[in-house]
């Protein structure tokens, strides 16, 4: 992710391919396990592909954030 937002590079259609396909793995596990908790990783892919789900369940989606804000809140 870090080279996907490095202004000073060009797009790398590789890193691009790589990190869409990413997100649709983590989409299909939100999808399929309701109480799936993402991982640091996952929640900053998500914050960096914003827009690029829209097509999935909104609800889901907007459950997992709030689950991982949540344990984020509980390990203080």
């Amino acid at each position: 992710m870090e080279r996907a937002r490095n202004p000073d590079l060009e797009e790398d259609p590789v890193v691009t391919a790589f990190l869409e396909a990413a997100l649709r793995e983590v989409l299909l596990k939100i999808e399929t396990r309701p109480d799936y908790l993402l991982t640091d990783e996952e929640f900053s892919l998500f914050c960096f592909s914003r827009g690029g789900y829209e097509d999935h369940q909104h609800a889901a989606i907007i459950a997992a954030i709030a689950r991982f804000w949540d344990s984020k809140d509980r390990a203080k």
